[in-house]
């Protein structure tokens, strides 16, 4: 990290970066299916599915690298970094053809047509760059070049924009397949230019190292994955439950999900590499404090910020940009309200990797995979639909908050139970605020009979000012003092 980079500026450049390369996705989400035709965007998904699987052919390495090379670093232990370092590429990289040259079997050997052909093609050269550009960027990362990670950000997402908007304009699907290409290859050039690797042919793969990694890793992995998961079954459930179309209206739900919850990912991934670096050298209490308490107190000051005008300026925003979309507004709003919490669980991930007890949090998780998949059939079978499923996955959010929550404390130091309870006081009372706000004012407009348009601006304007009011009360610091420092140097 170079001089200057404090940890919140890092955090601040990182997700400023993340969010526009958040927005250009949704560009790109508008592109696709704009220019695509149903059935070739449905392919396109498909593909899509493949190639996001394939990245985990990894097997958890890539996963322990994130981690290792900044502890083994602070240990000054340059040597088991770069063994680590030749084991994750040249092992995942070697997977990923093994993988790609199983899709490229099937391309020429199964009865396809020449577009569908041609897509698993593009599915096996992208298994393969992936690999390359994910094992750069987790290098990176690790080694803490935030302004290099943000720069990639930028670049991919923009070039990915304006490559998808030409090409598919002018070449259809085959256009997306040359685009999806072209700008992670440009971005492979671009980061090596920047940060050469510095592996050689020469250099050993120690298979070992390897095997060690992903007994490491693949704990991470699983955890990684059922996270993924919670987050996701929801669909799943309406796919198979209430068909494609009923899917088409719940998708705009993952659209503001993955919105919201980008920056308390980008911070965490920014903490994390910190606290493995000071794992074995930070007293255990104040580690907690650092990178849990302080960390969980923020995020639940911050979220209402974001979830209150999301939950109102979602309304103008389907009716005015996707009239079509109109029946996943209300699914929307119950999961907005939702992330808060599953943002808070975002925060346990790094003491849990940093006490090695992943693989036991993944046992957790998937319990809680049951209960949403649960929650989101009887919803339905009581004839709720979507909006029964997104309550359904709301709950699970709270429910998998309060487990890692529980479960952190199981190990994480000797906090008596009044203790932990006192210190998670606060985020109960700022999530029932936040939704005594939201009913309050969502309640006024509908009594007043106001514009919808004009309705969600007057509602967001309130509860910003509501919001800000509690935080200043409860948490000056968080962004009161702020305020009045900047308006003292006015």
């Amino acid at each position: 990290m170079k001089d200057g980079d404090t940890l919140a500026k890092n955090i601040t450049r990182y997700a400023a970066s993340n969010m526009f390369q958040r927005a250009c996705g949704i560009a790109n989400t508008f592109i696709k299916p704009r220019l695509l035709p149903p059935e070739l965007f449905g392919l396109w998904n498909l593909i899509s599915i493949i190639t996001t699987y394939a990245t985990y052919a990894h097997l958890g390495t890539r996963n322990a690298m994130f981690y290792l090379l900044p502890y083994h670093k602070s240990k000054g232990e340059a040597h088991m970094g770069n063994d680590i370092k030749a084991a994750v590429f040249y092992g995942y990289f070697f997977l990923s053809i093994i993988i790609a040259a199983a899709v490229w079997v099937y391309a020429f050997c199964g009865k396809l047509n020449k577009i569908e052909q041609a897509g698993l093609i593009t599915a096996g050269i992208m298994i393969i760059i992936n690999g390359v550009f994910d094992y750069q960027f987790v290098e990176i990362s690790a080694d803490k070049q935030f302004r290099l990670i943000s720069a990639v950000n930028y670049r991919r997402s923009l070039i990915a924009v304006i490559l998808n908007a030409a090409l598919i304009y002018y070449l259809s699907i085959y256009g997306l397949y040359i685009a999806a290409i072209v700008s992670v290859a440009i971005m492979i050039i671009y980061m090596h230019k920047m940060s050469p690797l510095t592996l050689k042919l020469v250099e050993p793969f120690k298979k070992a190292v390897f095997i060690s990694l992903a007994k490491k890793g693949l704990p991470i992995l699983i955890y990684n994955v059922s996270n993924d998961l919670i987050s996701s079954i929801d669909k799943i459930v309406i796919a198979y439950f209430l068909g494609v179309k009923e899917l088409g209206y719940y998708a705009i739900t993952g659209l503001v999900f993955n919105f919201l919850v980008q920056i308390p990912g980008d911070a965490r991934e920014v903490v994390e590499v910190d606290l493995m670096g000071s794992a074995t050298t930070g007293n255990r209490e104040k580690t907690l404090e650092d990178y849990f308490f302080k960390p969980l107190s923020y995020t639940s000051h911050f979220m209402p910020f974001l979830l209150g005008p999301a939950f109102f300026l979602v309304v103008p925003f389907i009716h005015l940009v996707l009239p079509k979309y109109i029946n996943g507004i209300v699914p929307t709003q119950i999961v907005t309200i939702g992330s808060y919490f599953f943002a808070l669980a975002y925060i346990a991930r790094g003491v849990i990797v940093s006490h090695n007890k992943q693989f036991a949090a993944s046992i957790v998780i998937c319990l809680l995979l049951g209960f949403n998949g649960l929650a989101a059939v009887s919803f339905i079978a009581l004839g709720y639909g979507t909006p029964g499923v997104a309550f359904g996955s709301s709950l699970s959010f709270f429910v998998l908050f309060m487990a890692l929550y529980i479960f952190v404390r199981t190990f994480a130091g000797d906090i008596s139970l009044l203790h932990w309870l006192m210190k998670i006081k606060d985020v109960f009372t700022i999530f029932f605020v936040m939704c005594a706000a939201i009913a309050a004012l969502s309640y006024a407009s509908s009594a007043l009979a106001i514009n919808k348009h004009v309705g969600a601006v007057i509602c967001t304007t309130l509860y910003w000012l509501i919001m800000y009011a509690v935080s200043a009360y409860m948490k000056p610091e968080f962004i009161h003092s702020k305020v009045r420092n900047l308006r003292r140097r006015g």
